[in-house]
């Protein structure tokens, strides 16, 4: 009663050397393009926060020196006012 059927499955290509080889050296160009992003990525970050860094440095020697010039005149005006006085 049972008979045996074989069902036929279609052959499938192989893809062919050149099409794996493009596959491949489109994976590396994605690879290396990403490698690419993320450098220029951690550049634009590293300027970014050397230019903070640098505006830091810049206003704390701004205040730094008005400090040392309101001490210094402070000072200043306290010799002059001994000086001059009566």
């Amino acid at each position: 009663m049972s008979q045996s059927q074989t069902s036929v499955v279609p052959a499938v290509e192989r893809p062919s050397f050149l099409n794996r080889l493009a596959l491949a050296l489109f994976a590396v160009l994605v690879v290396v393009a990403g490698v690419f992003i993320s450098l220029a990525a951690i550049a634009l970050a590293a300027s970014i926060i050397g230019f903070l860094l640098s505006v830091a440095v810049g206003l704390a020697a701004i205040v730094a020196g008005a400090l040392v010039l309101l001490i210094a005149g402070t000072k200043i005006g306290i010799i002059f006012s001994d000086l001059f006085k009566k």
